[in-house]
């Protein structure tokens, strides 16, 4: 398999780093200088885009809005999926405007999709073949929360918050990991189960994650993959805020006969601040519904267990 990622941005790089993992990848941004980057073997810097010799299973667009009308109207030709990767600062209108482009050319509307982290990816609808509206339907099996404000800073670091139902912060292996479940499940098989494995993460200090995929093949067969996530770069724009206060970690523990889990929270009205938690025991009757609060609808709860000494999360992916 083949794989072309079309700008080495901040999004760029997200895409090479997973790719790379899965299959070849050929990167191509003429601003970029190949000798100062450090990348896996099977990934490789071209120097000319416009070549129809190579077919490639899929491409992820991830330059400038400004270059997307001619790359799509080559793309179609070389290219058997194709995801358009729109950057934050993308307005919905500029979304619009390559969506409805896309869906007047017969050849790119079965495709390609245009994806925007101003909703959920839906890296999945287009590489499972299946075109679907990404702006409005897409399901992506990642933690989020239902109840999401946004903080805004004010003088002085005052903190105002507004409630942005259209900003769905996520939890912190959101980003990265999203898009590397919906191509290993394109590439390996339908995913049956996510496990994550962590101790301790702190939205505003760093994640360090290990998770597997359970995938049952498309030919039956059922294997195990692992990925590890480790970031040390300070999660921005993600201060995550519920009734009770700002989320400030996520802990994992247990005590002699439950599995505990806490989510801890800091308080500041502006005068005084105060941290405090809230647990649930994952063996009650009611853990469900309770946590159903913290958990993305698009996973159910299988059971919880130990693998080498450290607690997983088993949650089976629900097909959209």
């Amino acid at each position: 398999m083949l794989v072309l990622v079309d700008g080495f941005g901040s999004i760029g790089k997200k895409y090479v780093q997973m790719l790379g993992k899965l299959c070849d990848v050929h990167i191509y941004d003429p601003y970029i200088n190949p000798s100062h980057c450090s990348l896996p073997s099977n990934c490789l810097f071209i120097n000319e885009l416009y070549s129809k010799s190579i077919t490639y299973d899929y491409v992820f667009i991830c330059s400038p809005t400004g270059t997307h009308v001619d790359k799509l109207d080559f793309y179609q030709s070389v290219a058997k999926k194709i995801l358009v990767e729109k950057p934050l600062a993308i307005s919905l209108n500029e979304v619009n405007k390559c969506q409805q482009m896309i869906e007047c050319n017969s050849k790119l509307s079965g495709k390609t999709v245009v994806s925007s982290p101003r909703r959920f990816s839906t890296s999945l609808g287009i590489l499972s073949g299946e075109y679907t509206d990404i702006l409005k339907d897409a399901k992506s099996g990642f933690f989020r929360f239902s109840h999401s404000l946004r903080r805004m800073r004010g003088p002085k670091w005052r903190k105002n918050y507004i409630f942005d139902p259209d900003l769905m912060y996520r939890y912190p292996l959101a980003f990265d990991c999203i898009h590397e479940l919906d191509i290993a499940s394109s590439i390996f098989g339908q995913i049956e189960s996510l496990e994550i494995i962590t101790s301790k993460t702190h939205i505003s200090n760093t994640v360090d994650l290990h998770y597997s995929l359970h995938v049952n093949h498309h030919g039956g067969s059922k294997t195990f993959h692992t990925f590890d996530y480790n970031s040390d770069v300070k999660i921005r724009e993600m201060n995550i805020v519920a009734e009770c206060g700002t989320f400030s970690s996520f802990e994992i523990g247990k005590d002699s006969t439950n599995v505990l889990i806490s989510v801890c929270y800091d308080h500041d009205d502006g005068i005084s601040a105060s941290h405090s938690n809230r647990q649930f025991v994952a063996n009650d009757t009611s853990f469900e519904a309770q946590f159903n609060h913290f958990i993305d609808s698009s996973f159910d709860i299988k059971h919880f267990s130990t693998l080498d000494d450290s607690l997983s999360i088993s949650k089976a992916l629900v097909n959209a």
